[in-house]
């Protein structure tokens, strides 16, 4: 038996802890867990009410209905939804489906049987592959196992996102802490942001988050709004350079002119 007397515990390494453990365990289920690992560790009943911030009667509940139906308890019944809640499959029916990188093109391919029948994803859309696998998955044609490594998550947390997506559509998905205009912000249009930043400022000698939305509209057709613009400027620190720019380009231009005259 385990004898936790004089185990420390501490605060900040718990707090830690759990905020990672949240990222793929639903807040009700860990409480659960977090209870029901007190209660066999010859915790309390009071104690783990106060532990965990819970009615007395709560816990009572959550431990008799864990050794009743063991882990089938640790989801709420009350909140389930089974008419939304996806049933994913543990193993994908037979067949040949599969996936792999093509690195050629830089996108993750899906192959169902010849190489006639494949699905190409450019690997820089990365919502676009968040939804592409977790349909497959919904759909029984791959298992959590196969999609797991292509998304950088674990199989239950691919699970998780498959419910998310069959109950909030595909906003479920969004990175709640970047927000959806990150996903529109590839590479590409980073890189024509940088040129227009660079071009107002020679030009103008300032620039603005609205100037730029405006001139990526004029100029290249790239759609941004004033406040994602703002915020990759302050990201790839380009408010940095805004002063300092236009004189470098400036002596730089000096010291090759004679250069070019004396050639």
């Amino acid at each position: 038996m385990f004898d936790c007397q004089n185990v420390y515990f501490a605060p900040e390494l718990a707090t830690q802890r759990c905020q990672r453990a949240l990222q793929v365990i639903d807040e009700n289920v860990l409480n659960t867990l977090l209870t029901f690992a007190l209660y066999l560790l010859g915790a309390r009943r009071t104690d783990i009410a106060q532990v965990v911030n819970q009615p007395l009667d709560s816990i009572k509940s959550r431990i008799k209905a864990i050794e009743k139906d063991g882990l089938d308890a640790l989801y709420d019944r009350r909140r389930r939804d089974t008419s939304r809640t996806p049933s994913i499959p543990q193993a994908a029916p037979a067949g040949p489906w599969e996936i792999f990188e093509e690195e050629e093109h830089d996108a993750l391919v899906l192959r169902c049987g010849t190489p006639e029948k494949q699905l190409r994803i450019p690997q820089q859309n990365k919502l676009q592959k968040k939804v592409v696998l977790l349909s497959a998955l919904h759909s029984g044609l791959l298992t959590p196992g196969d999609v797991a490594p292509w998304l950088g998550v674990t199989p239950t947390h691919a699970r998780n996102l498959v419910r998310k997506l069959a109950e909030d559509d595909v906003t479920g998905l969004l990175d709640k802490r970047r927000g959806q205009q990150e996903y529109r912000v590839t590479p590409e249009v980073k890189a024509e942001l940088i040129q227009q930043f660079v071009l107002d400022v020679v030009e103008r000698g300032k620039t603005s988050g609205k100037q730029i939305a405006d001139h990526l509209a004029e100029r290249c057709e790239v759609e941004l709004s004033e406040r994602t613009v703002r915020e990759h400027v302050r990201k790839l620190g380009l408010g940095l350079i805004a002063e300092s720019l236009p004189e470098l380009l400036s002596d730089l231009k000096k010291t090759s002119e004679p250069d070019a005259e004396g050639s």
